[in-house]
């Protein structure tokens, strides 16, 4: 994903990935609740996005 390579890693942003997944996945709650299907599928591409950006983020905590 492009804007998970070019982000380094910096303890701020965890709080700020977390936060987007969260969000991403309360909006495909709302949404799928409202009947507006055709949106969870753009909300499912950001919460793919972040939970790869998370999971870099906690791999590149480890090895350091």
């Amino acid at each position: 994903m492009w804007l998970v390579d070019n982000i380094e890693y910096n303890s701020g942003m965890d709080i700020m990935r977390s936060a987007m997944t969260t969000g991403s996945f309360l909006a495909i709650v709302v949404q799928v609740y409202a009947g507006l299907y055709v949106f969870v599928f753009a909300n499912l591409y950001w919460l793919l996005n972040s939970c790869i950006a998370l999971r870099k983020a906690f791999k590149a905590k480890n090895l350091s």
